[in-house]
């Protein structure tokens, strides 16, 4: 599978997209919440883009995501049309192919908050076997391999509503607040927070 997905990034064409092809809701791939642009906006205002986006051609005049959300949101913050984006042609790639490449592009160049995290989790349960998701990729995002993680670390994906996980993200309530949370009803969930 290694070798495939290799294969398939080496047949990646570079071609200018125009920003206005993708949605600003993260796609299928995406791992990236409660962050802050401004650091990439600057970045990119002073030296340009220096890792082209990677994007699936969907054969549709459309096309996903594959890394590459936030750079794309920067861009369009800083009112760019257009991006030059590695193509990969999204009949030759499978759902876990997309989201490896995304998952070991973030994996290197940042830490993931805990919402992203169950992003993670969420996005792979469906596709690998449980075993695999606890031994092989909770450790890959520091967390201990255990069904009791897994499970609080989704439901926190799932279940949380949009400020509480911006607070969590960004460290102002600590993970054992958010069990606490999960485990009220959702009123009074809201009520508490």
């Amino acid at each position: 599978d290694k070798m495939d997905i290799l294969k398939i990034a080496e047949d990646a064409y570079i071609q200018p997209v125009h920003l206005n092809i993708f949605d600003d809701n993260p796609g299928p791939y995406c791992m990236s919440f409660g962050f802050d642009l401004k650091p990439l906006m600057l970045s990119i205002k002073n030296i340009g883009l220096i890792n082209s986006p990677i994007v699936s051609d969907n054969g549709n005049g459309r096309m996903t995501i594959v890394s590459g959300y936030r750079r794309i949101q920067a861009l369009k913050s800083l009112g760019c049309n257009v991006v030059r984006c590695r193509v990969l042609p999204g009949h030759k790639l499978s759902s876990l192919q997309c989201l490896m490449l995304n998952f070991y592009d973030n994996l290197s160049t940042r830490k993931m908050n805990p919402v992203e995290k169950g992003m993670v989790l969420n996005r792979l349960a469906p596709l690998v076997q449980a075993n695999e998701v606890l031994d092989r990729y909770m450790p890959l995002l520091e967390l201990p391999s255990h069904k009791a993680t897994l499970s609080l670390f989704m439901r926190i994906e799932e279940e949380l509503d949009k400020k509480t996980k911006e607070r969590l993200a960004v460290g102002d309530i600590s993970l054992q607040v958010a069990r606490t949370l999960l485990d009220l009803d959702i009123d009074t969930r809201t009520r508490v927070f």
